[in-house]
């Protein structure tokens, strides 16, 4: 569960408070590692994204639409460099010249780029399912606020106490409490 901005750690190893990387024991790790661009769950496969997107108000001064026809246009791989392993693509035309933006890249395959830059296809904000009601919008927030997905993670990857399994049953039953108290 982490984002694409860890493909450069991936390759150098974390920095150290110091300035220093960490030397990393397994050899290729950009090489065996791969990034989940869909989950599949009871209700369909989904991607965890985040679209950023420009608008423009009415009455705006024509220069507010030219900056975002710029950035849309000739601009879109100078915006995307800004954070290469962050800003992935949504249009299909740009996603070759996206995967040569940063070195580290060329630590990863072809199939790896293409399942992070294809990630967008099955995103969905779950938060703002329109098939959600009231109720199930405020247990969203309740999972948020009490941080349940942060503390399985942290149970799976950092004190070992939990699996994969485990972690889903554990968020499962905790999600089905706090529907149950708000109904």
């Amino acid at each position: 569960f982490y984002s694409t901005y860890i493909m450069d750690d991936l390759v150098d190893g974390s920095g150290l408070a110091d300035g220093g990387n960490v030397e990393i024991p397994v050899e290729d790790l950009p090489g065996n590692t791969g990034f989940a661009s869909q989950m599949v769950g009871p209700n369909g496969s989904a991607s965890y994204g985040q679209l950023v997107t420009l608008g423009i108000m009415q009455g705006a001064k024509p220069e507010a639409q030219m900056v975002v026809e710029y950035f849309l246009t000739e601009g879109y791989i100078d915006v995307l460099a800004l954070a290469p392993f962050g800003k992935v693509p949504v249009l299909e035309s740009a996603v070759d010249e996206w995967s040569t933006l940063s070195p580290y890249f060329e630590n990863y395959s072809g199939e790896t780029m293409a399942q992070i830059a294809g990630g967008f296809d099955s995103m969905q904000r779950w938060l703002f399912r329109p098939d959600y009601d009231a109720t199930q919008r405020a247990v969203v927030g309740d999972i948020e606020a009490r941080m349940l997905i942060p503390q399985a993670i942290s149970n799976i990857a950092l004190e070992g106490t939990m699996t994969p399994e485990t972690a889903a049953a554990w968020l499962q039953e905790q999600v089905e409490a706090m529907l149950a108290e708000r109904q």
